[in-house]
């Protein structure tokens, strides 16, 4: 059974490294994505309150055997008792500017898929790190 898209709400520190957290579900079956069953992962963020919305203002890669593995819970997780099999760091770099909420969007492209098939969405609002 599909699971209905969401997404999640994030807070991160200005300038900091974040790390982003979920768990992935095939859209055809329901269940848990493994690293084996994706070819790749990308990612895309926008600045949803600058002057152009739609396009990214940072996109990369992600190393799929690096960012899949099996279900954790562990003490940064406390959204439900399942888990995450993702993770990804992004640099703090990309967060620059306090105050500000973007969109973190990451694309998953299933093995013998000519396109992604799964989407994970953040809406991410930056704090500053001066009080």
């Amino acid at each position: 059974m599909p699971r209905e898209a969401k997404i999640f709400r994030v807070q991160v520190f200005q300038g900091l490294p974040a790390v982003f957290l979920a768990p992935i579900y095939s859209l055809q079956t329901g269940e848990l994505l493994t690293a084996a069953d994706v070819a790749s992962i990308t990612y895309e963020l926008f600045d949803v309150e600058g002057e152009s919305p739609s396009t990214p203002i940072a996109e990369g890669t992600v190393t799929v055997a690096q960012a899949l593995h099996a279900v954790k819970r562990d003490a940064r997780w406390s959204e439900d008792n399942i888990g995450y099999n993702f993770d990804h760091l992004i640099p703090g770099s990309v967060f620059p500017t306090s105050g500000k909420t973007y969109v973190l969007r990451y694309l998953f492209t299933a093995i013998g898929d000519a396109s992604p098939s799964v989407a994970l969405v953040f809406s991410v609002y930056v704090l500053s790190t001066r009080g």
